[in-house]
Protein backbone atom coordinates (compact mmCIF):
# COMPACT_ATOMS: atom_id res chain seq x y z
CA UNK A 1 0.00 0.00 0.00
CA UNK A 2 1.48 3.31 -1.03
CA UNK A 3 0.83 5.05 1.86
CA UNK A 4 0.94 2.69 4.13
CA UNK A 5 3.56 4.59 6.66
CA UNK A 6 1.24 8.30 6.14
CA UNK A 7 -1.23 6.61 7.57
CA UNK A 8 -0.50 3.71 9.79
CA UNK A 9 3.42 4.31 10.61
CA UNK A 10 2.78 5.92 14.23
CA UNK A 11 -0.84 4.46 15.19
CA UNK A 12 -0.82 1.34 17.87
CA UNK A 13 -4.45 0.45 17.59
CA UNK A 14 -6.10 -0.38 13.70
CA UNK A 15 -9.92 -0.30 13.88
CA UNK A 16 -11.34 -2.21 10.44
CA UNK A 17 -14.62 -2.09 9.85
CA UNK A 18 -15.86 -5.43 7.75
CA UNK A 19 -18.73 -5.25 5.36
CA UNK A 20 -17.14 -3.44 2.25
CA UNK A 21 -14.03 -2.54 3.59
CA UNK A 22 -12.11 -6.46 4.70
CA UNK A 23 -14.98 -8.67 2.74
CA UNK A 24 -16.81 -8.08 -0.49
CA UNK A 25 -20.10 -8.52 0.92
CA UNK A 26 -22.39 -5.33 0.00
CA UNK A 27 -24.47 -7.08 -2.90
CA UNK A 28 -25.00 -10.23 -0.45
CA UNK A 29 -26.38 -8.24 2.59
CA UNK A 30 -28.56 -5.94 0.23
CA UNK A 31 -30.15 -9.01 -2.20
CA UNK A 32 -30.70 -10.43 1.66
CA UNK A 33 -32.76 -7.23 2.61
CA UNK A 34 -34.87 -6.99 -0.55
CA UNK A 35 -35.65 -10.37 -0.03
CA UNK A 36 -36.64 -9.90 3.10
CA UNK A 37 -38.88 -6.74 2.90
CA UNK A 38 -40.73 -8.05 -0.51
CA UNK A 39 -41.44 -11.43 1.93
CA UNK A 40 -42.86 -9.18 4.98
CA UNK A 41 -44.34 -5.97 3.07
CA UNK A 42 -44.26 -6.66 -0.14
CA UNK A 43 -41.83 -3.38 -0.97
CA UNK A 44 -38.89 -3.62 -3.12
CA UNK A 45 -36.67 -0.72 -3.58
CA UNK A 46 -33.56 -1.09 -5.52
CA UNK A 47 -29.95 -3.10 -4.25
CA UNK A 48 -28.22 0.69 -5.01
CA UNK A 49 -31.19 2.36 -1.98
CA UNK A 50 -30.75 -0.19 -0.28
CA UNK A 51 -27.00 -0.14 -0.29
CA UNK A 52 -26.65 3.49 1.13
CA UNK A 53 -28.35 2.29 4.01
CA UNK A 54 -24.86 0.59 5.03
CA UNK A 55 -22.42 1.54 7.04
CA UNK A 56 -24.76 1.64 10.78
CA UNK A 57 -25.84 -0.86 13.02
CA UNK A 58 -28.27 -3.44 12.47
CA UNK A 59 -31.20 -1.20 14.17
CA UNK A 60 -29.83 2.25 12.07
CA UNK A 61 -29.63 0.18 8.79
CA UNK A 62 -32.93 -1.09 9.29
CA UNK A 63 -34.49 2.16 10.41
CA UNK A 64 -33.01 3.49 7.19
CA UNK A 65 -34.58 0.92 4.46
CA UNK A 66 -38.05 1.31 6.05
CA UNK A 67 -37.92 4.53 5.41
CA UNK A 68 -37.43 3.84 1.86
CA UNK A 69 -40.39 1.80 1.89
CA UNK A 70 -42.58 5.09 3.86
CA UNK A 71 -42.75 2.62 7.02
CA UNK A 72 -40.69 4.41 9.30
CA UNK A 73 -41.65 4.20 13.06
CA UNK A 74 -43.00 1.06 13.57
CA UNK A 75 -40.80 -0.29 15.99
CA UNK A 76 -42.72 -4.04 15.63
CA UNK A 77 -41.90 -4.11 11.99
CA UNK A 78 -38.43 -2.59 12.61
CA UNK A 79 -37.94 -5.33 14.84
CA UNK A 80 -39.10 -8.30 12.33
CA UNK A 81 -37.22 -6.99 9.43
CA UNK A 82 -34.29 -7.48 11.71
CA UNK A 83 -34.60 -10.80 13.28
CA UNK A 84 -35.69 -12.21 9.72
CA UNK A 85 -32.42 -10.27 7.97
CA UNK A 86 -30.64 -12.31 10.68
CA UNK A 87 -32.12 -15.70 10.23
CA UNK A 88 -31.32 -15.36 6.22
CA UNK A 89 -27.68 -14.00 6.83
CA UNK A 90 -27.14 -16.77 9.15
CA UNK A 91 -28.39 -19.24 6.35
CA UNK A 92 -26.25 -17.70 3.25
CA UNK A 93 -23.04 -16.80 5.32
CA UNK A 94 -21.50 -20.27 3.79
CA UNK A 95 -21.84 -18.36 0.16
CA UNK A 96 -19.29 -15.97 1.34
CA UNK A 97 -15.44 -17.04 0.85
CA UNK A 98 -11.73 -16.64 1.01
CA UNK A 99 -12.32 -15.41 -2.89
CA UNK A 100 -14.81 -12.59 -1.48
CA UNK A 101 -11.77 -10.89 0.51
CA UNK A 102 -11.23 -7.79 -1.12
CA UNK A 103 -7.56 -7.18 -2.47
CA UNK A 104 -4.77 -6.06 -0.77
CA UNK A 105 -6.36 -7.06 2.46
CA UNK A 106 -4.37 -10.47 3.77
CA UNK A 107 -1.38 -8.62 2.70
CA UNK A 108 -2.29 -5.75 4.70
CA UNK A 109 -3.15 -7.04 7.65
CA UNK A 110 0.04 -9.37 7.67
CA UNK A 111 2.45 -6.02 7.57
CA UNK A 112 0.08 -4.28 9.97
CA UNK A 113 0.76 -7.74 12.19
CA UNK A 114 4.25 -7.83 11.95
CA UNK A 115 5.01 -3.85 12.66
CA UNK A 116 3.15 -4.43 15.98
CA UNK A 117 -0.34 -3.02 15.83
CA UNK A 118 -3.39 -4.00 17.43
CA UNK A 119 -6.04 -4.71 15.27
CA UNK A 120 -9.76 -4.84 15.79
CA UNK A 121 -13.09 -5.69 13.50
CA UNK A 122 -16.33 -4.07 14.33
CA UNK A 123 -19.92 -4.74 12.41
CA UNK A 124 -23.07 -3.35 13.28
CA UNK A 125 -24.29 -6.64 11.85
CA UNK A 126 -24.92 -9.46 14.97
CA UNK A 127 -22.40 -11.84 16.29
CA UNK A 128 -22.89 -14.81 14.69
CA UNK A 129 -23.07 -13.80 11.56
CA UNK A 130 -19.90 -11.64 10.83
CA UNK A 131 -17.84 -14.25 13.32
CA UNK A 132 -19.23 -17.00 10.36
CA UNK A 133 -18.02 -14.71 7.50
CA UNK A 134 -15.12 -14.04 9.02
CA UNK A 135 -14.23 -17.16 9.62
CA UNK A 136 -15.05 -18.63 6.11
CA UNK A 137 -12.61 -15.87 4.85
CA UNK A 138 -9.72 -17.11 7.05
CA UNK A 139 -9.56 -13.56 8.26
CA UNK A 140 -11.11 -13.82 12.03
CA UNK A 141 -6.99 -14.69 13.51
CA UNK A 142 -5.64 -11.10 12.69
CA UNK A 143 -8.12 -9.63 15.09
CA UNK A 144 -7.39 -9.19 19.15
CA UNK A 145 -10.58 -8.01 19.46
CA UNK A 146 -14.22 -8.54 17.62
CA UNK A 147 -17.23 -5.79 18.22
CA UNK A 148 -20.73 -6.47 16.93
CA UNK A 149 -24.29 -4.40 17.18
CA UNK A 150 -25.98 -7.16 19.06
CA UNK A 151 -23.43 -7.21 22.17
CA UNK A 152 -23.62 -4.99 25.27
CA UNK A 153 -22.26 -1.41 25.85
CA UNK A 154 -22.65 -0.51 29.24
CA UNK A 155 -25.73 -2.78 29.71
CA UNK A 156 -27.29 -1.92 26.60
CA UNK A 157 -27.20 -3.25 22.86
CA UNK A 158 -25.14 -0.83 20.44
CA UNK A 159 -27.12 1.20 18.29
CA UNK A 160 -25.01 3.90 17.48
CA UNK A 161 -21.86 3.59 15.28
CA UNK A 162 -19.24 5.12 17.96
CA UNK A 163 -20.48 3.12 20.80
CA UNK A 164 -19.04 -0.22 18.43
CA UNK A 165 -15.45 2.21 18.82
CA UNK A 166 -15.61 3.08 22.39
CA UNK A 167 -16.50 -0.72 23.77
CA UNK A 168 -13.21 -1.68 21.57
CA UNK A 169 -11.64 1.12 23.54
CA UNK A 170 -12.65 0.03 26.96
CA UNK A 171 -12.09 -3.39 26.17
CA UNK A 172 -8.31 -3.29 25.51
CA UNK A 173 -8.16 -0.61 28.08
CA UNK A 174 -9.07 -3.59 30.68
CA UNK A 175 -6.56 -5.56 29.20
CA UNK A 176 -3.59 -3.15 29.93
CA UNK A 177 -3.10 -1.41 26.31
CA UNK A 178 -2.12 2.23 27.23
CA UNK A 179 -4.22 3.87 24.58
CA UNK A 180 -4.68 7.67 23.52
CA UNK A 181 -7.39 8.31 20.34
CA UNK A 182 -4.40 10.40 18.83
CA UNK A 183 -2.55 6.32 18.73
CA UNK A 184 -6.01 4.83 17.44
CA UNK A 185 -7.15 4.91 13.34
CA UNK A 186 -10.72 3.76 11.74
CA UNK A 187 -10.76 2.08 8.07
CA UNK A 188 -13.83 1.76 7.08
CA UNK A 189 -16.03 2.26 3.16
CA UNK A 190 -18.95 4.81 4.75
CA UNK A 191 -19.37 8.19 5.21
CA UNK A 192 -20.79 6.93 8.94
CA UNK A 193 -17.50 5.10 9.86
CA UNK A 194 -15.62 8.27 9.33
CA UNK A 195 -18.55 10.30 11.09
CA UNK A 196 -18.16 8.41 13.84
CA UNK A 197 -14.62 8.32 14.38
CA UNK A 198 -14.92 11.95 14.03
CA UNK A 199 -17.24 12.00 16.82
CA UNK A 200 -14.67 10.73 19.38
CA UNK A 201 -11.74 12.85 17.59
CA UNK A 202 -10.36 9.93 15.91
CA UNK A 203 -8.26 9.61 12.83
CA UNK A 204 -9.85 7.84 9.62
CA UNK A 205 -8.91 6.24 6.41
CA UNK A 206 -12.14 6.07 4.33
CA UNK A 207 -11.71 3.34 0.99
CA UNK A 208 -13.87 3.64 -1.96
CA UNK A 209 -14.58 -0.32 -1.86
CA UNK A 210 -18.30 -0.43 -0.75
CA UNK A 211 -21.54 0.59 -1.79
CA UNK A 212 -20.38 4.82 -1.70
CA UNK A 213 -18.67 6.94 -4.39
CA UNK A 214 -15.26 8.48 -3.93
CA UNK A 215 -16.81 11.63 -4.06
CA UNK A 216 -19.46 11.31 -1.45
CA UNK A 217 -16.57 9.68 0.75
CA UNK A 218 -14.59 12.74 0.23
CA UNK A 219 -17.37 15.13 1.50
CA UNK A 220 -17.34 13.19 4.58
CA UNK A 221 -13.39 15.09 5.30
CA UNK A 222 -11.76 11.56 6.56
CA UNK A 223 -7.93 11.98 7.54
CA UNK A 224 -7.22 9.74 4.71
CA UNK A 225 -9.04 8.87 1.39
CA UNK A 226 -8.00 5.96 -0.68
CA UNK A 227 -9.87 3.57 -3.45
CA UNK A 228 -8.10 0.63 -2.49
CA UNK A 229 -6.40 -0.69 0.43
CA UNK A 230 -3.89 -2.77 -1.86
Amino acid sequence: MKKYGEIFGVKKLVIFDIDGTLIDTIDFHARIYQNVLFEIIKKKPSLQKIKHCFGRTDYETAKQVLKLCHFAGDEKLLHKIINLRRKRSTQYNRKINMRHVLPGIRSLLDKLKRDGKILVAISGNNKKSATAIMRNTKLLPFFSEKVFADQLYRGRAITKRHYLLLEAFHRLQKKGHQLSRNSMIVVGDAPNDAAAAQKLKIDTVLVSTGSHSYATLKAQKPTFLVKTLK
